[in-house]
């Protein structure tokens, strides 16, 4: 994760974990009405926010298919190159 992309992130999650207080503490009566943790599951990644006092852990998680996925295609264009190569090496032998 780039410095720019975690810098965002922080923001949107401050800003997320603050208002998520406000509204749970308006809704719940008191021994309910505390925000503990914060799970997000999107198409890309899966984030977790716990906040506790003045600090706040961020943890995200790629999508374990997406990485299978990107493994895969890795994978695919290695022995791809391979390939390629091999032949070049077959048409050198049979020039010569």
């Amino acid at each position: 994760m780039t410095y720019k992309t975690a810098v965002h992130h922080a923001h949107v999650v401050l800003s997320l974990t603050g208002k998520a207080s406000k509204y749970v503490r308006d809704l719940f009566d008191a021994p309910d009405n505390e925000v503990e943790s914060i799970r997000l599951h999107t198409s890309e990644y899966e984030m977790i926010i716990a906040q506790h006092g003045n600090y706040t852990v961020v943890s995200t998680q790629q999508e374990v298919k997406k990485v299978e996925a990107d493994k895969a295609a890795a994978a695919a264009a290695a022995a791809g190159a391979a390939g390629e190569e091999g032949k070049k090496d077959e048409e050198k032998k049979e020039a010569v």
